[in-house]
């Protein structure tokens, strides 16, 4: 055990002594420093923002709540993720489920328009309602609170 702390001191020093060899000796080496600032270097596709937002297909944190996809104004795909609750009627990507038995819709919604692209999800089903476990994320457009999903862009 102690063999192992030695070594790991040596390898430190080392390094160290690496860093600091540039200098001739007496002289005091130079640091150089970028001071340059960058804002955001690495961006979020799926965030929306005041600017058009879009998806590659890769979601971060997977993709955006309801209500910022609400609130997107792009045209492009987004990313988004929510509960699916099938009601029978309409299908919709939901903020919350109500801890209702079988659970409702809680919070934003979105209507998706065409939810035969989600048949080969695994949904729970009780007295008439389907719904997810967990999140969903699906990717597509929206328009009026209308959730068009992309069948060519999977996550």
């Amino acid at each position: 055990m102690r063999r192992a702390g030695l070594l790991l001191l040596v390898a430190g020093v080392a390094l160290v002594l690496a860093a600091c060899g540039g200098a001739e000796d007496g002289e005091q080496g130079e640091v150089s420093v970028n001071s340059s600032v960058v804002e955001d270097p690495i961006p979020d596709p799926t965030a929306p923002s005041g600017d058009a937002a879009t998806s590659s297909g890769m979601t971060v944190d997977g993709g955006a709540t309801i209500p910022e996809a609400i609130a997107y104004q792009g045209e492009e795909v987004i990313a988004v993720k929510g509960y699916v609750v099938r009601d029978g009627e309409i299908d919709k990507l939901c903020e919350l489920l109500a801890e209702s038995y079988p659970p409702q819709c809680g919070g934003a919604t979105l209507t998706i328009e065409n939810p035969e692209t989600l048949d080969n999800l695994a949904l729970i089903e009780a007295e008439g309602v389907q719904w997810s476990e967990d999140y969903v994320t699906v990717f597509g457009h929206i328009s009026d609170g209308v959730l068009t999903i992309d069948p060519m862009v999977m996550g």
